[in-house]
């Protein structure tokens, strides 16, 4: 299945302005969310905007029906066989590649009887590189730029029984050539992961949710978080920093359907005649050439798009209670 993406447009765009308009100056305070910055862990669930239900997908009751500190219980996603989630890698890992040292964690009840892929991240090319299968005995399939390892090598987790209809917390740590899966806590099993010495896995194609493309088994159950984290170590602190017992207050890490925490910035530009100065909370100020016409001329004729350029697929995401946004 060929994901490639369309052919690279030009980042050079023509810029036109009216004489009668010699300076801009653009101020703006805005929200940096993590679909702009590095998140570490990804919140998959989050990335996926499971909070906007997608068709087969809803909320129910989560691992704890009472939650120690809180009145209400946690949240969790229940999902059907209707269910059709997919987005680009890169919305996953904006600026940064795929770790090559990481922890996988999932907070996770299976259909009982239930055997499918959680995820699937494919390379630009429709290979898969990246996945989780639960249910008897979980496979961990990995496949790096090299093609390592092979087919026959994929871990494969015997002994561990994920589909029999109960709550699980489920982390897997990868580091070097070793995989280890830690269940509920308790039990841990680690085995040879024989993938290249600097593997490499392609961030430029698609992370498909519950199954695999063309696969007939798909993930059916409930689903209370799911992360990515660039450090290994995390799996092993996963029940203690990000999914504790109910007796246990949640950690200010955020579950999946909740925001982000804010990061405000109050941005300025300033543009006149062939100079333009970027001033950035009200400290750092950095002025660069704008090599433009003597008498530059921008039409207004045309339409004004907030978020993104047409056909960019990345999109700009903000905190919606307050965005002011000044030209003077």
């Amino acid at each position: 299945m060929d994901l490639k993406s369309s052919p690279s447009r030009s980042r050079r765009k023509s810029w036109m302005w009216d004489t009668s308009l010699s300076i801009l100056t653009l101020t703006l305070a805005l929200w940096q969310s993590s679909g702009v910055r590095a998140a570490d862990p990804v919140d998959v669930l989050r990335v996926l905007q499971f909070n906007t239900l997608p068709e087969g997908v809803r909320k129910v009751t989560g691992f704890c029906p009472k939650r120690k500190s809180v009145s209400s219980s946690d949240v969790a996603y229940r999902i059907s066989k209707k269910a059709q989630i997919s987005a680009p890698t890169k919305q996953l890992f904006p600026v940064s590649r795929f770790p090559e040292d990481f922890s996988i964690m999932a907070l996770v009840r299976p259909k009982a009887g239930t055997q499918a892929f959680l995820l699937s991240i494919y390379s630009d090319q429709g290979m898969q590189q990246v996945g989780v299968e639960l249910g008897r005995s979980p496979v961990f399939l990995y496949e790096d730029h090299s093609g390592k390892p092979a087919p026959e090598d994929y871990p494969i987790f015997g002994g561990i029984n994920l589909s029999d209809g109960k709550w699980h917390r489920l982390a897997i740590s990868v580091q070097k050539k070793k995989i280890t899966m830690i269940v509920d806590c308790k039990k841990t099993v680690t085995k040879p992961l024989p993938r290249s010495n600097r593997p490499i896995i392609d961030t430029k194609g698609i992370v498909v949710f519950g199954t695999r493309i063309l696969d007939e088994e798909v993930f059916e159950g409930d689903i209370q978080q799911l992360l990515i984290a660039s450090d290994p170590q995390a799996a092993y602190d996963y029940c203690q920093h990000y999914s504790p017992d109910c007796d246990i207050p949640l950690p200010d890490y955020p579950q999946s359907q909740e925001p982000s925490a804010k990061e405000w910035h109050r941005l300025a530009i300033s543009v006149q005649k062939k100079k333009i100065t970027m001033i950035v909370d009200c400290k750092k100020t950095v002025t660069k050439p704008l090599p433009r016409s003597n008498r530059p001329i921008i039409d207004t004729k045309g339409i004004v798009v907030f978020g993104t350029r047409i056909l960019d697929e990345e999109v700009f995401e903000v905190q919606p209670d307050f965005f002011p946004l000044l030209f003077s």
